[in-house]
Formats: structure tokens, sequence, C-alpha cells
């Protein structure tokens, strides 16, 4: 008995210290909290506007709101704005975003609109610093998170604004912290059930930021519906670890969710109308 007491409780000190997120960069957060952040732009759920598009970063930026936006690698190197892996969802193609050169999908268009993928270097362009950018790394390996990061943070070198950087895989966040300790980093995570990666006890630790130690994140970024939580409850109160809700897709939910988060990235409804 004794024995898996002390088992206990060593697992119970390992997640305390393996969760411990990075702190003494809140006042740089602030940016990010005093806008609402627009998830994959401001969209109308693919009806006219599509997600990850021209439209709905320009949309964002004229309503004043923060955007939130997915980055990924074309097989040459190209970094476009997509969140899926596959873009047979967005795109109407059953193929790989990594498996294809951008000239063999540049012309491809959106949800069927007129909308097309965008570089991620026509949004920087186009955004010039006037909103907050929170930029997912989208990566399904550790090789392909530090090729995205290091596209990514190559660009983001000339340019004059605040993006901050978060992602589902900790090769990502390490990456920043390594390489541009600089660019704010966020651990993007959630419950993980039903995913077919991660699974198991992989999921847990994931759930849990357990890689937290290592990356040292500015910022946590949950599910607002798994906010109960209570590894998540670990993070938000014994920490008091910086949180971002995604995503926020009511008013009522917004609402509900202000004591547990400080930034809020929202879809499906317009946060600024009466």
């Amino acid at each position: 008995m004794l024995v898996v007491i002390c088992i206990v409780l060593a697992i119970c000190f390992f997640l305390l210290f393996a969760t411990w997120p990075g702190r003494g960069r809140d006042e740089r957060m602030k940016e990010y909290s005093l806008q609402m952040v627009a998830h994959r732009g401001f969209h109308d759920d693919n009806k006219t506007v599509p997600e990850n598009s021209m439209a709905a970063y320009r949309l964002a930026v004229e309503k004043g709101f923060g955007i939130e936006l997915d980055v990924r690698l074309t097989r040459d190197g190209k970094l476009i704005c997509m969140h899926d892996r596959n873009l047979k969802r967005a795109a109407g193609v059953d193929k790989n975003a990594d498996e294809l050169d951008w000239q063999e999908m540049k012309d491809l268009r959106l949800f069927g609109s007129e909308e097309r993928i965008p570089l991620f270097e026509e949004v920087l362009r186009m955004v010039g610093g006037r909103v907050p950018i929170v930029m997912e790394i989208k990566a399904e390996s550790s090789d392909m998170a530090g090729k995205t990061s290091e596209a990514a943070a190559l660009m983001l070198d000339s340019y004059q604004g605040p993006v901050c950087m978060e992602s589902f895989h900790p090769a990502a966040v390490s990456w920043f912290k390594k390489n541009r300790p600089e660019t704010l980093r966020g651990q993007l995570s959630e419950r993980f059930k039903g995913y077919s990666f991660p699974r198991g006890i992989g999921a847990f630790l994931l759930s849990c930021c357990v890689f937290d130690f290592l990356t040292k994140p500015d910022f946590i970024a949950y599910n607002v519906q798994h906010r109960n939580l209570v590894r998540f409850r670990i993070l938000r109160g014994l920490y008091h670890a910086e949180c971002a809700a995604w995503v926020v897709r009511s008013k009522e939910e917004l609402l509900s969710a202000a004591g547990s988060f400080d930034i809020f990235i929202f879809e499906g409804f317009d946060p600024s109308s009466s």
C-alpha cells in the first residue's frame, strides 16, 4: 500500500511540475485580450464568406477584431492559410496540402465561392499590423512542426505588427521557445476525446499540457467547452496561466466563460452587435 501511495504522489508531483507554464510576459498578452479574436477570420460558416479566406480576414480588420488563422506548408514550402490537411472539405480536392505544390492549388476555390486559398504572406500584407494575429501552426509530425515554424518565423521577421503563435503540437511551441523566444507562444489543448491521435495516455497527457515545463507557453488556449475539467482548473487556478478560449459560439457562452479566460476566440456570431 505504501508503495502505491508513493507512486501516486510521485505522479502527482510530476504532473504539477510538468504542467507549469511560462510567466512574466502577461503585460504583452494584454494586447490580445483587448479585442475579440475572429476564429479563421470573420466568416459566416462558409455560406458566402469562407473560413481562412482573404474576405474573412478583411472583414475582421474592418470590424476591429483580431484574427486567428491556421498556417501549413505545401510540398514546395509555401505557407498557406488552411485548417485541414486534406483539401476535400474546403476545396473539393481529396489531396493533402503537403502533397501538392502551390501551383497545383492556387486556383482552387474555397467552399464553392470565388475565394481562393490565401498565402500567409498575402494576409500579412493586407493586415499590416492593424489588428493582432493569433497564428496556429498546423503540423502532423514533429518534423513538419519544425519546418512550418521556421518558415513562419522567417516571414514574421520582417513583419511589423502583433503576432503570437499557438499549436497543438508541443514541438512547434518548443521551436519558437528555442529559436524565436521573443515571440509570444501558446499551447493548444482540450479533452482530445474521439481523436485518432492522440489516444489513450497520450491524449490525457497532452490534455494536461505536460510539456509546459519544456515549452513554457505564455498562454494556454483551451476548448471553452472543457473549461470545467480539473486539469484545466489547475492550469488556471494554481498557476494563474493566461488562457484563451476557443471557440466561443454565442454571447451566452461568452458570458458564462468570462471568468475562466483572458482571451476569447469566437465564431458564428458578432460579439460587437447589440
